[in-house]
């Protein structure tokens, strides 16, 4: 099951493949962009994991919303499964407010300004190369 932007529980065994584009997240915190190799695994998996979520969030939990719903409804409890339960409504200045919080706990500071830009990469020749220059998400700004 996945819930996002925060829950998410489930197993995965797809294959990667090498042709497969990379979505990377970008974020500069008080004019300082900060270096994903040296944060741990949890701090790089906030900083790119939950960015990631709350662009797809809509989708993906209306997607967990319909799947639920059905299975529930075989054994009878579709009532169950109503819409807010799958799909929170969680607005942008929410989710960076949040965001900003945890981006501060990793980079060490205690406020400032922060943006997130979107840029994609393909693995060629042992390294990921950019496809495309970096997109300002205009909706995680903190001036």
């Amino acid at each position: 099951m996945v819930a996002t932007p925060v829950l998410e529980y489930g197993m995965f065994a797809g294959k990667f493949h090498y042709a497969d584009t990379q979505t990377v997240y970008i974020v500069e915190a008080d004019g300082r962009g900060i270096n994903n190799a040296s944060v741990s695994f949890t701090d790089r998996d906030i900083l790119q994991i939950y960015a990631d979520r709350f662009i797809h969030q809509k989708e993906i939990n209306q997607n967990a919303y319909s799947t639920m719903k059905k299975y529930l409804g075989f054994v009878g409890l579709s009532a169950m499964a109503t819409e807010e339960k799958f799909v929170p409504h969680v607005s942008d200045t929410l989710f960076t407010q949040w965001y900003q919080s945890k981006v501060n706990d990793i980079a060490g500071i205690a406020g400032g300004a922060m943006v997130v830009y979107q840029q994609h990469f393909i693995w060629q020749n042992n390294e990921l190369k950019p496809i495309d220059k970096p997109t300002k998400l205009p909706f995680i700004v903190v001036h």
